[in-house]
């Protein structure tokens, strides 16, 4: 069982404070590591990070293009995650102020969970953009497209979709509470 002191840690603005700061040094810090390794990892290395080694594709084989491509389309998840976590930012200042069942919390709160589903499904897909753009050059029968789903990917997707369904159940329940108020 909890403790109102239990509760009263929970419900800290200074921790939701501290969560906000957190979550704006993630989402600024995540795709500039992840643009910064995407660039300087060796193609080899790239593959394998992406789940598709043995494609036949050197670092020699790539065009300036596809390079660019590749980096663009793994920038896409990281970015996705960033602008989550930029709206997981905005919750916490609502709940550091109090505000745990407002509009704006409730709606930052779904925004997080859209930009974490948005990240595990580009997690999924941009390695199959990738094998196609990687493998490109390589001429008509050596082009591959691999699929490659992780446990991190579903996992993701799991999480996105229980933190979906709390704000939908805090929207319910602030709808509830203005109600009963109204009759009061």
């Amino acid at each position: 069982m909890s403790t109102p002191a239990d509760a009263s840690v929970v419900q800290s603005p200074v921790l939701s404070r501290a969560l906000a700061a957190a979550c704006v040094a993630v989402a600024l810090l995540l795709p500039l590591g992840v643009a910064l390794a995407l660039w300087l990892m060796p193609v080899e290395a790239l593959l394998q990070r992406l789940g598709l080694p043995g494609m036949g594709v050197s670092g020699d084989a790539l065009q300036p293009w596809q390079r660019h491509a590749g980096w663009l389309l793994g920038m896409v998840p990281a970015s996705c995650a960033a602008c989550g976590l930029w709206h997981a930012r905005r919750c916490f200042l609502h709940f550091a102020r109090g505000d745990y069942f407002a509009e704006a919390a409730i709606g930052s709160l779904r925004g997080f969970s859209v930009g974490m589903l948005a990240a595990a499904v580009a997690g999924i897909v941009v390695p199959s953009l990738a094998s196609v753009v990687l493998s490109w050059e390589l001429g008509p029968g050596r082009r591959q497209l691999a699929v490659a789903v992780s446990s991190n990917d579903l996992l993701l997707l799991l999480f996105a979709a229980v933190v979906w369904q709390i704000a939908v159940a805090m929207r319910r329940a602030a709808a509830l509470a203005q109600e009963n108020a109204a009759f009061v």
